[in-house]
């Protein structure tokens, strides 16, 4: 780092160390061989890697270490600070040819015959220089300061590059971890700062576009959804629809024109400035671009599809509802139908304690086959209806009314006190009192009633309590109408 600084204010018209004194923390050999020197810190790399590999075993084994671990470092005094007196050769600005070994001398010759203030230790090293043996030396010496730097300058290409792959990766995760299109756009945009793109457009293709030799892309619509330029941003700008890639990128060769694909999909293009990076940036941009788009769109299509699919299972919820009412409700009356009444009394009387008391009633409709003879069949049906009308308003909303079929209805009730056979029988006389004179029907509308009790802990089959209230009924029918 501070050879780098040496070398920025050297650019910039400083003089080290008059203007600015620099040290350094490098340690490296390259650090004598500067101009000035350079002032550092000379480390035991040797002896600090061993070291710190040997704390390291101790602790995945299990040793205790101490917290600290020093190592001695050999502060080196050199020019760059001041401390020592650098030899003042104008070097005009030129840098070093680090393309033959005799460049090297004939511009060392160059500067030191350029000294207008030559001294007699001057002339001396002139003369020294040309001969062989001294030559020699010196170019032993320059060649060794040639690999140094030609080391260090690889040595920066492979930091530079390490660094542009771990922006790179981490540039990756964050896009790759993103489902939905917008938050993709917006890490898209952050990407383009740590690489300091200054210019990028996003294009992307309305249909789906599967690439074959023939594909002509001026038939399709091609959407920008991003555009970046010296940090104003547009995010899913609806300007520039376009019919077709003729006239949409620039025409200079400032930018790089990239497509986007997924396998053989074709999804859009992207537009970008050329960068200092490595040759792969692009690829690797554009791919995770690519997968990352292609993954949103993935992820909709299944949104979408898990929508209606939960739309369709309520609907089919909706279906079963309607044919389970259907299958136990009578279609003429709304009442349960002979299936809907044992389904719901079983499940009422699982439910129910030991000791409950219920009853069971058997209602039969006097007189219907006279009403559909003399009437017609629709108002035999009118009668029923307003039976079971009738019947809904005298029980309570728990009580488990139903049309067993024709004129037979039958109710389940929990008995008390209060709401027993003697009380429902009364009510039901009232009630239809109060229908025949508010209708007025050329007919009257009447009933016979059976019934049964029961307690639960009998555990009497349903259908022989319904058999029960049954005989019940003819019973009470056949006193009704005995004739006289």
């Amino acid at each position: 780092m501070a050879i780098g600084a040496i070398e920025v204010f050297k650019s910039s018209g400083l003089v080290i160390p008059g203007d600015i004194a620099v040290t350094g923390f490098d340690g490296s050999n390259l650090s004598n061989y500067l101009f000035p020197s350079l002032t550092t810190i000379e480390q035991p790399l040797e002896s600090i890697t061993v070291n710190g590999l040997e704390k390291l075993l101790s602790i995945i084994n299990g040793f205790k270490v101490e917290e600290k671990l020093s190592n001695d470092c050999t502060f080196i005094t050199r020019q760059s600070c001041g401390c020592l007196s650098p030899q003042r050769h104008n070097f005009r600005n030129r840098s070093f040819s680090q393309n033959s070994i005799e460049d090297h001398y004939h511009y060392l010759n160059s500067i030191i015959e350029g000294e207008e203030d030559k001294s007699s230790l001057h002339n001396m090293f002139i003369e020294q220089l040309n001969k062989e043996r001294i030559k020699k030396e010196l170019l032993k010496d320059i060649y060794f300061i040639d690999c140094l730097a030609s080391r260090q300058i690889e040595y920066n290409k492979s930091h530079n590059y390490l660094v542009d792959q771990w922006k790179l990766r981490t540039i990756s995760n964050k896009i790759s971890g993103r489902i939905y299109f917008r938050d993709i756009l917006n890490e898209i945009l952050d990407s383009l700062a740590q690489l300091d793109i200054n210019y990028f457009k996003l294009y992307l293709i309305q249909e789906e576009v599967i690439y074959n030799n023939t594909l002509n892309l001026e038939d399709f619509t091609i959407n920008l959804h991003l555009h970046y330029q010296d940090g104003s941003k547009v995010i899913n700008s609806v300007e520039g629809i376009k019919k077709g890639t003729s006239d949409l990128f620039k025409s200079d060769d400032s930018v790089l024109v990239s497509t986007l694909n997924w396998n053989n999909i074709i999804l859009g293009f992207f537009e970008i400035c050329f960068i200092d990076m490595a040759e792969n940036t692009y690829d690797i941009l554009g791919d995770v671009i690519s997968n990352s788009i292609y993954t949103s769109k993935i992820h909709l299509q299944m949104q979408d599809s898990q929508r209606k699919l939960e739309m369709s299972l309520a609907e089919t919820r909706c279906l079963n509802e309607k044919l389970k009412t259907l299958s136990i409700r009578d279609e003429m009356t709304g009442l349960l139908n002979r299936r809907g009444f044992f389904e719901l009394s079983e499940t009422l009387l699982e439910e129910a304690k030991d000791n409950s008391l219920y009853q069971i009633f058997f209602i039969d409709m006097d007189g219907l086959k006279s009403i559909n003879d003399n009437y017609g069949h629709d108002f035999g049906d009118t009668a029923i209806i307003e039976l079971a009308n009738t019947l809904k308003k005298c029980f309570r909303s728990n009580d488990v009314v139903a049309r067993l079929g024709g004129d037979e209805f039958t109710v389940l009730i929990k008995s008390d006190d209060n709401y027993d056979f003697d009380h429902f029988k009364e009510r039901l006389k009232l009630e239809l009192n109060k229908l025949n004179i508010t209708r007025k029907y050329r007919f009257k509308i009447s009933a016979s009633i059976g019934t049964t009790s029961f307690n639960k802990s009998s555990k009497s089959d349903l259908y022989k309590l319904l058999k029960e209230a049954d005989n019940e009924l003819y019973r009470v029918k056949k006193d009704k109408f005995r004739e006289p």
